[in-house]
Protein backbone atom coordinates (compact mmCIF):
# COMPACT_ATOMS: atom_id res chain seq x y z
CA UNK A 1 0.00 0.00 0.00
CA UNK A 2 0.91 3.66 -0.37
CA UNK A 3 2.17 4.64 3.08
CA UNK A 4 4.69 7.42 2.39
CA UNK A 5 4.49 10.42 0.05
CA UNK A 6 8.07 9.74 -1.05
CA UNK A 7 6.90 6.51 -2.66
CA UNK A 8 5.41 8.56 -5.49
CA UNK A 9 8.90 9.67 -6.57
CA UNK A 10 10.28 6.18 -6.98
CA UNK A 11 11.71 5.40 -10.46
CA UNK A 12 9.10 4.53 -13.04
CA UNK A 13 8.59 0.86 -13.89
CA UNK A 14 5.80 -0.62 -16.02
CA UNK A 15 4.58 -2.87 -13.19
CA UNK A 16 5.33 -1.29 -9.82
CA UNK A 17 4.08 -2.63 -6.51
CA UNK A 18 1.71 0.32 -5.98
CA UNK A 19 0.09 0.25 -9.40
CA UNK A 20 1.09 3.88 -9.77
CA UNK A 21 2.51 3.40 -13.26
CA UNK A 22 -0.86 2.15 -14.50
CA UNK A 23 -2.53 5.06 -12.75
CA UNK A 24 -0.21 7.54 -14.47
CA UNK A 25 -0.93 6.04 -17.86
CA UNK A 26 -4.70 6.04 -17.26
CA UNK A 27 -4.84 9.63 -16.01
CA UNK A 28 -2.65 10.82 -18.88
CA UNK A 29 -4.86 9.06 -21.43
CA UNK A 30 -8.03 10.50 -19.88
CA UNK A 31 -6.53 13.98 -19.74
CA UNK A 32 -5.48 13.82 -23.39
CA UNK A 33 -9.15 13.43 -24.32
CA UNK A 34 -9.40 17.19 -23.76
CA UNK A 35 -8.22 17.51 -27.36
CA UNK A 36 -11.22 15.50 -28.57
CA UNK A 37 -13.57 17.58 -26.42
CA UNK A 38 -12.07 20.79 -27.80
CA UNK A 39 -12.34 19.48 -31.36
CA UNK A 40 -16.05 18.82 -30.87
CA UNK A 41 -16.72 22.08 -29.02
CA UNK A 42 -15.08 24.06 -31.83
CA UNK A 43 -17.45 22.49 -34.34
CA UNK A 44 -15.19 19.81 -35.77
CA UNK A 45 -13.73 20.14 -39.25
CA UNK A 46 -10.94 22.64 -39.87
CA UNK A 47 -11.83 24.82 -36.88
CA UNK A 48 -11.87 21.83 -34.56
CA UNK A 49 -8.57 20.55 -35.88
CA UNK A 50 -6.93 23.96 -35.56
CA UNK A 51 -8.16 24.26 -31.98
CA UNK A 52 -7.12 20.75 -30.92
CA UNK A 53 -3.68 20.90 -32.54
CA UNK A 54 -2.94 24.31 -31.02
CA UNK A 55 -3.99 23.06 -27.59
CA UNK A 56 -1.77 19.99 -27.93
CA UNK A 57 1.30 22.25 -28.17
CA UNK A 58 0.68 24.77 -25.39
CA UNK A 59 2.77 24.41 -22.20
CA UNK A 60 -0.18 24.19 -19.82
CA UNK A 61 -1.92 21.32 -21.61
CA UNK A 62 1.38 19.49 -22.16
CA UNK A 63 2.09 19.58 -18.45
CA UNK A 64 -1.41 18.77 -17.25
CA UNK A 65 -1.62 15.73 -19.51
CA UNK A 66 1.42 14.23 -17.79
CA UNK A 67 0.54 15.47 -14.31
CA UNK A 68 -1.14 12.71 -12.29
CA UNK A 69 -4.17 14.66 -11.12
CA UNK A 70 -7.80 14.61 -12.19
CA UNK A 71 -8.40 18.25 -13.11
CA UNK A 72 -7.76 17.94 -16.83
CA UNK A 73 -9.85 14.77 -16.94
CA UNK A 74 -12.59 16.74 -15.22
CA UNK A 75 -12.27 19.45 -17.87
CA UNK A 76 -12.96 16.84 -20.57
CA UNK A 77 -16.47 16.38 -19.17
CA UNK A 78 -16.90 20.11 -18.54
CA UNK A 79 -16.03 21.09 -22.12
CA UNK A 80 -18.26 18.28 -23.38
CA UNK A 81 -21.07 19.72 -21.26
CA UNK A 82 -20.52 23.09 -22.95
CA UNK A 83 -20.58 21.48 -26.41
CA UNK A 84 -23.80 19.61 -25.62
CA UNK A 85 -25.62 22.64 -24.25
CA UNK A 86 -24.62 24.74 -27.27
CA UNK A 87 -26.09 22.06 -29.53
CA UNK A 88 -29.38 21.95 -27.66
CA UNK A 89 -28.87 18.73 -25.67
CA UNK A 90 -29.56 19.71 -22.03
CA UNK A 91 -29.83 16.13 -20.75
CA UNK A 92 -26.41 15.13 -22.10
CA UNK A 93 -24.95 18.44 -20.94
CA UNK A 94 -26.27 18.01 -17.40
CA UNK A 95 -24.98 14.45 -17.18
CA UNK A 96 -21.55 15.51 -18.45
CA UNK A 97 -21.49 18.42 -15.99
CA UNK A 98 -22.16 16.03 -13.12
CA UNK A 99 -19.36 13.73 -14.30
CA UNK A 100 -17.03 16.76 -14.38
CA UNK A 101 -17.86 17.59 -10.78
CA UNK A 102 -17.50 13.99 -9.63
CA UNK A 103 -14.10 13.76 -11.34
CA UNK A 104 -12.89 16.87 -9.50
CA UNK A 105 -15.02 19.31 -7.44
CA UNK A 106 -13.27 22.37 -8.92
CA UNK A 107 -15.38 21.81 -12.03
CA UNK A 108 -18.35 23.23 -10.11
CA UNK A 109 -17.03 26.74 -10.72
CA UNK A 110 -17.50 26.17 -14.46
CA UNK A 111 -20.52 23.88 -14.75
CA UNK A 112 -22.81 25.81 -12.39
CA UNK A 113 -22.74 29.06 -14.43
CA UNK A 114 -22.78 26.89 -17.56
CA UNK A 115 -26.29 25.78 -16.57
CA UNK A 116 -27.57 29.26 -17.43
CA UNK A 117 -26.80 28.60 -21.11
CA UNK A 118 -29.51 25.95 -21.19
CA UNK A 119 -32.16 28.70 -20.93
CA UNK A 120 -35.71 27.40 -20.66
CA UNK A 121 -34.44 23.83 -20.60
CA UNK A 122 -32.67 24.38 -17.30
CA UNK A 123 -35.00 21.95 -15.44
CA UNK A 124 -33.96 19.16 -17.83
CA UNK A 125 -30.30 20.08 -17.40
CA UNK A 126 -30.63 20.11 -13.61
CA UNK A 127 -32.50 16.82 -13.50
CA UNK A 128 -29.86 15.06 -15.58
CA UNK A 129 -27.07 16.50 -13.45
CA UNK A 130 -28.80 15.59 -10.21
CA UNK A 131 -29.65 12.03 -11.21
CA UNK A 132 -26.10 11.44 -12.43
CA UNK A 133 -24.42 12.79 -9.31
CA UNK A 134 -26.90 11.56 -6.69
CA UNK A 135 -25.66 7.94 -6.26
CA UNK A 136 -22.07 8.95 -5.56
CA UNK A 137 -23.03 11.93 -3.39
CA UNK A 138 -25.26 9.64 -1.32
CA UNK A 139 -22.41 7.16 -0.92
CA UNK A 140 -19.88 9.83 0.03
CA UNK A 141 -22.17 11.79 2.33
CA UNK A 142 -20.99 10.13 5.55
CA UNK A 143 -17.35 9.83 4.46
CA UNK A 144 -14.74 12.34 5.67
CA UNK A 145 -13.59 15.15 3.38
CA UNK A 146 -9.91 14.21 3.25
CA UNK A 147 -9.10 17.11 0.93
CA UNK A 148 -10.83 19.67 3.22
CA UNK A 149 -12.04 21.63 0.19
CA UNK A 150 -14.33 23.76 2.32
CA UNK A 151 -11.42 25.26 4.26
CA UNK A 152 -9.90 26.93 1.18
CA UNK A 153 -12.53 29.68 1.18
CA UNK A 154 -11.29 31.03 4.50
CA UNK A 155 -7.58 30.34 4.02
CA UNK A 156 -4.47 32.13 2.84
CA UNK A 157 -1.54 29.90 1.95
CA UNK A 158 -3.12 26.82 3.55
CA UNK A 159 -3.65 28.63 6.85
CA UNK A 160 -6.68 30.50 8.23
CA UNK A 161 -6.81 34.10 7.03
CA UNK A 162 -5.61 36.68 9.56
CA UNK A 163 -8.28 39.20 8.67
CA UNK A 164 -10.40 40.59 5.86
CA UNK A 165 -7.57 42.70 4.43
CA UNK A 166 -5.20 39.71 4.31
CA UNK A 167 -7.91 37.51 2.77
CA UNK A 168 -8.70 40.11 0.08
CA UNK A 169 -5.09 40.93 -0.78
CA UNK A 170 -4.30 37.24 -1.15
CA UNK A 171 -7.12 36.84 -3.70
CA UNK A 172 -6.05 39.95 -5.62
CA UNK A 173 -2.46 38.69 -5.83
CA UNK A 174 -3.61 35.27 -6.97
CA UNK A 175 -5.78 36.79 -9.70
CA UNK A 176 -2.98 39.10 -10.87
CA UNK A 177 -0.57 36.14 -10.94
CA UNK A 178 -3.07 34.34 -13.18
CA UNK A 179 -3.57 37.14 -15.66
CA UNK A 180 -0.32 39.18 -15.70
CA UNK A 181 2.86 37.51 -17.00
CA UNK A 182 5.84 37.69 -14.63
CA UNK A 183 3.76 39.10 -11.75
CA UNK A 184 4.17 35.91 -9.75
CA UNK A 185 7.85 35.70 -10.68
CA UNK A 186 8.47 39.25 -9.47
CA UNK A 187 6.61 38.85 -6.20
CA UNK A 188 6.51 35.16 -5.26
CA UNK A 189 9.40 33.39 -6.98
CA UNK A 190 10.67 32.08 -3.63
CA UNK A 191 7.29 30.59 -2.73
CA UNK A 192 7.30 26.78 -2.30
CA UNK A 193 4.85 26.45 -5.20
CA UNK A 194 7.66 27.54 -7.55
CA UNK A 195 9.98 24.79 -6.37
CA UNK A 196 10.04 21.61 -8.47
CA UNK A 197 9.36 18.42 -6.54
CA UNK A 198 12.46 16.44 -5.70
CA UNK A 199 14.88 18.79 -7.53
CA UNK A 200 16.72 22.07 -6.85
CA UNK A 201 14.81 25.29 -7.75
CA UNK A 202 16.81 26.28 -10.82
CA UNK A 203 15.82 29.37 -12.81
CA UNK A 204 14.79 27.24 -15.78
CA UNK A 205 12.44 25.17 -13.64
CA UNK A 206 10.97 28.20 -11.88
CA UNK A 207 10.40 30.08 -15.13
CA UNK A 208 8.74 27.09 -16.76
CA UNK A 209 6.44 26.65 -13.76
CA UNK A 210 4.83 30.00 -14.55
CA UNK A 211 3.25 28.19 -17.49
CA UNK A 212 1.27 26.18 -14.96
CA UNK A 213 -0.11 29.20 -13.10
CA UNK A 214 -0.34 32.18 -15.50
CA UNK A 215 -2.85 31.94 -18.35
CA UNK A 216 -0.92 33.90 -21.04
CA UNK A 217 2.25 31.90 -20.35
CA UNK A 218 0.25 28.68 -20.15
CA UNK A 219 -1.03 29.42 -23.64
CA UNK A 220 2.56 29.85 -24.80
CA UNK A 221 4.59 32.93 -25.65
CA UNK A 222 4.91 31.79 -29.28
CA UNK A 223 1.16 31.79 -29.84
CA UNK A 224 0.39 34.93 -27.83
CA UNK A 225 3.13 37.03 -29.44
CA UNK A 226 2.63 35.78 -32.99
CA UNK A 227 -1.17 35.80 -33.01
CA UNK A 228 -2.08 38.23 -30.24
CA UNK A 229 -4.12 40.60 -32.41
CA UNK A 230 -5.93 37.79 -34.22
CA UNK A 231 -6.70 36.04 -30.93
CA UNK A 232 -8.10 39.25 -29.46
CA UNK A 233 -10.26 39.84 -32.54
CA UNK A 234 -11.62 36.28 -32.44
CA UNK A 235 -12.51 36.59 -28.76
CA UNK A 236 -14.20 39.95 -29.35
CA UNK A 237 -16.43 38.27 -31.91
CA UNK A 238 -17.28 35.39 -29.55
CA UNK A 239 -20.71 35.17 -27.88
CA UNK A 240 -20.86 37.41 -24.81
CA UNK A 241 -22.47 34.62 -22.79
CA UNK A 242 -19.43 32.41 -23.36
CA UNK A 243 -17.03 35.17 -22.31
CA UNK A 244 -19.14 35.80 -19.20
CA UNK A 245 -18.87 32.09 -18.42
CA UNK A 246 -15.06 32.32 -18.52
CA UNK A 247 -15.05 35.47 -16.38
CA UNK A 248 -17.51 34.05 -13.83
CA UNK A 249 -15.45 30.88 -13.42
CA UNK A 250 -12.23 32.83 -12.98
CA UNK A 251 -13.54 35.27 -10.39
CA UNK A 252 -15.44 32.60 -8.45
CA UNK A 253 -12.31 30.47 -8.19
CA UNK A 254 -10.28 33.54 -7.19
CA UNK A 255 -12.66 34.16 -4.29
CA UNK A 256 -12.59 30.55 -3.19
CA UNK A 257 -8.97 29.54 -3.71
CA UNK A 258 -6.75 30.34 -0.75
CA UNK A 259 -3.93 27.86 -1.10
CA UNK A 260 -1.17 29.77 -2.93
CA UNK A 261 -0.73 33.30 -4.33
CA UNK A 262 1.17 32.22 -7.46
CA UNK A 263 -1.84 31.84 -9.78
CA UNK A 264 -5.05 29.95 -10.37
CA UNK A 265 -4.60 28.35 -13.78
CA UNK A 266 -3.76 24.81 -12.71
CA UNK A 267 -5.98 25.02 -9.63
CA UNK A 268 -9.23 24.75 -11.55
CA UNK A 269 -9.28 26.92 -14.69
CA UNK A 270 -8.73 24.06 -17.13
CA UNK A 271 -12.20 24.21 -18.68
CA UNK A 272 -12.38 28.00 -19.22
CA UNK A 273 -8.80 27.92 -20.55
CA UNK A 274 -9.82 25.37 -23.18
CA UNK A 275 -13.03 27.27 -23.91
CA UNK A 276 -10.98 30.36 -24.81
CA UNK A 277 -9.15 28.26 -27.40
CA UNK A 278 -12.48 27.01 -28.71
CA UNK A 279 -13.72 30.58 -29.11
CA UNK A 280 -10.44 31.68 -30.70
CA UNK A 281 -10.34 28.77 -33.18
CA UNK A 282 -10.46 31.06 -36.27
CA UNK A 283 -7.09 32.51 -35.24
CA UNK A 284 -5.35 29.18 -34.64
CA UNK A 285 -3.34 26.89 -36.88
CA UNK A 286 -0.91 27.78 -39.63
CA UNK A 287 2.79 28.58 -39.50
CA UNK A 288 2.84 29.51 -35.82
CA UNK A 289 2.47 25.79 -35.02
CA UNK A 290 6.17 25.27 -35.74
CA UNK A 291 7.06 27.86 -33.09
CA UNK A 292 4.59 26.25 -30.72
CA UNK A 293 6.21 22.85 -31.19
CA UNK A 294 9.67 24.26 -30.45
CA UNK A 295 8.34 26.01 -27.35
CA UNK A 296 6.60 22.83 -26.14
CA UNK A 297 9.84 20.86 -26.41
CA UNK A 298 11.77 23.61 -24.63
CA UNK A 299 9.14 23.61 -21.89
CA UNK A 300 9.65 19.86 -21.47
CA UNK A 301 13.39 19.58 -21.92
CA UNK A 302 15.10 22.71 -20.53
CA UNK A 303 14.02 22.34 -16.88
CA UNK A 304 15.00 18.67 -16.97
CA UNK A 305 18.40 19.45 -18.47
CA UNK A 306 18.98 22.16 -15.87
CA UNK A 307 18.06 20.00 -12.87
CA UNK A 308 19.26 16.54 -13.91
CA UNK A 309 19.93 15.22 -17.42
CA UNK A 310 17.88 14.50 -20.50
CA UNK A 311 19.12 10.92 -20.63
CA UNK A 312 20.06 9.28 -17.34
CA UNK A 313 22.50 6.41 -17.10
CA UNK A 314 20.01 4.34 -15.09
CA UNK A 315 17.21 4.67 -17.66
CA UNK A 316 19.08 5.46 -20.86
CA UNK A 317 16.86 3.46 -23.22
CA UNK A 318 13.52 4.68 -21.91
CA UNK A 319 14.74 8.28 -21.60
CA UNK A 320 16.10 8.33 -25.14
CA UNK A 321 12.87 6.77 -26.41
CA UNK A 322 10.81 9.39 -24.60
CA UNK A 323 12.88 12.21 -26.10
CA UNK A 324 12.51 10.80 -29.60
CA UNK A 325 8.76 10.30 -29.20
CA UNK A 326 8.17 13.79 -27.81
CA UNK A 327 10.11 15.36 -30.69
CA UNK A 328 8.37 13.23 -33.33
CA UNK A 329 4.90 13.84 -31.87
CA UNK A 330 5.46 17.60 -31.62
CA UNK A 331 6.65 17.72 -35.24
CA UNK A 332 3.66 15.67 -36.41
CA UNK A 333 1.17 17.90 -34.59
CA UNK A 334 2.86 21.03 -35.93
CA UNK A 335 2.71 19.67 -39.48
CA UNK A 336 -0.97 18.89 -39.06
CA UNK A 337 -1.73 22.36 -37.66
CA UNK A 338 0.39 24.05 -40.34
CA UNK A 339 -1.81 22.58 -43.05
CA UNK A 340 -5.17 23.33 -41.48
CA UNK A 341 -7.50 25.39 -43.65
CA UNK A 342 -8.88 27.94 -41.20
CA UNK A 343 -11.82 30.29 -41.80
CA UNK A 344 -9.43 33.22 -41.30
CA UNK A 345 -5.74 33.96 -41.65
CA UNK A 346 -3.76 34.72 -44.78
CA UNK A 347 -0.79 32.59 -43.72
CA UNK A 348 -2.81 29.40 -43.26
CA UNK A 349 -3.18 26.75 -45.93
Amino acid sequence: PLTRFEQLSEPWTPLDRLGFAAFRAAVGACGALILLAAFAAAGGGASGLACASALALVPFVVHETFFTWAKESSAVFAVAAYAFVRRGHPLASGAAAACAYLTHPAAAFFVLPLAALSGRRLPSWGAAAGLTAAPWLAYAHSRPDLATFGSYLFATDYEPARGVASWLMFRVNSLLSTLVPAFAWANFRFHPAFRPFGAPPTHAAQISMQGLHCAPLGAGAALVLARGRALFAALRAAPRSDLRLVAATTFALAIYWGATPVGLLREGLHAPFVLLFVLAAPALGGRVASLQAAEALAFLWLPLAATASLVSSAHALTDATALALSAAASAAIAYCAHNVRSPRGSDQK
